[in-house]
């Protein structure tokens, strides 16, 4: 009889802390999307600030000057890089996540064999706790 009490505890610790594990985990994932959000706003922002700076200076490429023209084509570039590089990123991320259910139907099978395996398992557990009851009492 404690042996089961003391089964049934360790399973309930378990839960609970799978219960845990996973909040935290839900937790994590928010949080990461609110950094990405900041990222992308940072991939933006300082590249302009950078070339800003370097043509602060004054001379030919102050605004109203002969050279002012330049600072826009080089943001331009700049921008344009930094977004093809972000875009081509995301297509690669979204085409992960369309063939993923593609992998999971693949070894779908090798995982319901592993769950049969185990639910034989728990059969045999439980079959030689009902044993160790009826032997008990």
């Amino acid at each position: 009889m404690t042996d089961h009490v003391v089964t049934m505890v360790s399973l309930l610790i378990q839960t609970y802390q799978l219960a845990v594990t996973m909040k935290e985990a839900r937790t994590a994932n928010k949080i990461g999307k609110s950094v990405a959000r900041i990222t992308n706003l940072a991939i933006v922002f300082t590249p302009m600030s950078t070339i800003a700076a370097i043509f602060s200076m004054n001379g030919d490429f102050a605004a109203g000057e002969g050279y002012w023209w330049i600072f826009w084509v080089a943001s331009t570039a700049v921008l344009g890089m930094v977004s093809l590089v972000f875009f081509i990123e995301s297509i690669m991320s979204l085409l992960h996540l369309i063939s993923v259910p593609f992998i999971r139907r693949k070894h779908q099978g090798n995982e319901q064999e592993n769950l049969d395996i185990k639910l034989r398992e728990l059969d045999s557990w439980e079959e030689s706790f009902d044993s160790h009851n009826s032997c008990s009492r």
